[in-house]
């Protein structure tokens, strides 16, 4: 059998198309009724897309109120923490009148890891009287907001600062500090 390499177009016989004349009615019957369908089904599909976004909203503002929340909490004791070491740090200056030295306790203990902070003791002069960072003892800081703020005020609270950029490193960073009371500093 040999396939003819011409096939038939689609063609409506005369008997075809009296029907079609005799019934219009079933006629379009099939195309109304798949476009019907068609529209119902395209209906559901975007109620349901908007259901599935609105609820994926809903959860990400949750996920997000979340971590903030976690967010804020982990800030609040790392600030509590800053505060109690600045007031360590003061008590211990005042008690050894200036002659306490981080530099010794950081050389034993590696109190502080200074590719993350760094811990100065600042004279009334804002000069750095000890420092865990090296080479920082001897550095004037009489320009930084910081140690202006201080001069100025009289407050024992913890002080933080706004960004400032670093001088001993090219990085922005965020001062927390506490004036001392020692004799000299008044």
């Amino acid at each position: 059998m040999v396939a003819n390499p011409h096939p038939q177009r689609f063609r409506l016989l005369p008997n075809k198309w009296r029907f079609l004349r005799q019934n219009p009615k079933a006629t379009l019957i099939w195309p109304a009724t798949c476009l019907g369908l068609g529209i119902v089904l395209a209906a559901l599909l975007i109620s349901s897309l908007r259901n599935t976004r609105h609820h994926l909203e809903e959860h990400a503002l949750r996920e997000a109120k979340s971590l903030a929340e976690t967010y804020a909490l982990q800030i609040g004791r790392t600030i509590g923490e800053l505060d109690h070491v600045t007031a360590l740090l003061k008590n211990n200056w005042e008690r050894s009148n200036g002659t306490w030295r981080l530099e010794e306790i950081n050389k034993e203990d590696k109190f502080v890891d200074t590719t993350l902070a760094a811990i100065s003791l600042i004279n009334r002069d804002g000069i750095i009287v000890s420092s865990t960072l090296p080479g920082a003892a001897g550095t004037s800081v009489k320009d930084r907001s910081y140690f202006t703020f201080h001069q100025a005020n009289q407050t024992r609270e913890l002080h933080i600062g706004p960004p400032v950029s670093g001088r001993f490193e090219d990085k922005e960073i965020v001062t927390f500090t506490r004036r001392p009371l020692w004799p000299q500093y008044r």
